[in-house]
């Protein structure tokens, strides 16, 4: 009877610790993801996922067919080319194309399979990516896939641009040039932009850290007021969340360009992105005087305060995000609504909008 009872507590501390060694050996093995731009002027990119294997016999590697925050169906899935699967030991495994944006991968008892696919990119808006000789600008919807059974596992992002190329990525760096991300949710949540001339700007808000990333250089003056019209901004919509903001740090990434062919704007969890066509050399600093200037400071207000409505309060139907399929909600009027209300109501009352 001892010896029995022994023996079965020894089974169980025994189950318990291979359990627990297999929980804490997945939860921190992460995906790798690797984004490489060779020759920017053919408006291509390739993207390489070393997947760790923990007894799948299939994985499913799929393209979002929408992005959060955009409403639509987009089918990214339609630039993407040359989708090929390698076992850690360089044998081929063919994917299986179930339909326009998924595939099924038989793992074959690797234990990590590399996947690798060329990406065409040559749109410059809020949800498309757009890749060239003077710059790269990646939505992360639009450019990376997703393993399936994988979506809430931490990751790690390398980025191989031209050498004269600058990198500014809103996910936070690591010293080995790496950039981490907690989920797929996050790396597509993090705008990069690329390219060999980008003009970079800081400044602190209630302690916090904000930066300005422009693809040409700025006037100071204009840049100035720029600058002050966000701070107040940025302090009044805190106000509104109990004097506090929701993040570590956060980006504004422009493109302000004459020749843009559209005006656009998307938020993020800790950056947004807008693009205007204007012309940087004529814009005064007076959103009462300057039609340019309005539509800046406006689209800046409305992209900043869904840091809140919607990034952080969204309707239910909304998340999480299931990225395979059209999203129904009838709450739009409060997703984007609101924000576009408060986007006005904060340039009135800090100020920058006389009441005239």
């Amino acid at each position: 009877m001892t010896m029995k009872v022994k023996t079965k507590y020894f089974l169980t501390y025994f189950s318990l610790i291979f359990f627990l060694f297999t929980f804490l050996q997945a939860k921190n093995t992460f995906l790798s993801y690797r984004l490489t731009i060779d020759h920017p002027e053919k408006h291509l990119a390739k993207i390489q996922i070393e997947v760790p294997i923990f007894n799948q016999d299939t994985l499913t590697l799929a393209m979002p067919a929408w992005s959060p925050g955009r409403y639509v169906i987009y089918n990214f899935a339609k630039n993407v080319f040359d989708v090929q699967v390698k076992t850690e030991n360089d044998q081929t495994i063919r994917p299986i194309l179930i339909d326009k944006q998924t595939w099924k991968i038989p793992t074959q008892k690797a234990k990590q399979i590399n996947i690798s696919y060329q990406l065409f990119a040559n749109t410059l808006d809020g949800t498309f990516s757009k890749i060239d000789s003077v710059g790269a600008s990646i939505n992360g919807a639009s450019v990376f896939a997703y393993i399936a059974e994988m979506k809430n596992q931490p990751l790690q992002l390398t980025i191989h641009v031209p050498e004269s190329w600058q990198t500014v990525c809103a996910l936070n760096p690591q010293n080995n040039g790496l950039f981490n991300a907690r989920s797929y949710d996050e790396l597509i949540d993090s705008p990069i932009e690329l390219g060999p001339t980008l003009h970079k700007h800081h400044f602190q808000v209630l302690g916090k850290d904000h930066h300005l990333i422009f693809h040409q250089p700025v006037d100071g003056k204009l840049l100035y007021h720029f600058q002050q019209d966000l701070e107040k901004i940025i302090t009044y919509f805190a106000s509104l969340f109990g004097d506090s903001l929701p993040y570590d740090n956060y980006t504004f990434f422009f493109h302000l360009n004459k020749n843009l062919q559209h005006t656009d704007g998307m938020e993020h969890a800790a950056n947004c992105r807008v693009l205007l066509r204007m012309d940087l050399n004529q814009i005064m600093p007076d959103a009462n005087a300057d039609a340019d200037y309005d539509n800046l400071i406006w689209l800046s207000a409305h992209e900043f305060f869904h840091t809140w409505n919607v990034k952080r309060l969204r309707p239910v139907g909304l998340g999480p995000f299931d990225y395979s399929k059209e999203v129904y909600t009838p709450s739009l009027w409060i997703a984007e609504g609101w924000t576009s209300y408060y986007a006005y109501l904060a340039l009135l009352r800090t100020g920058i909008y006389t009441e005239e």
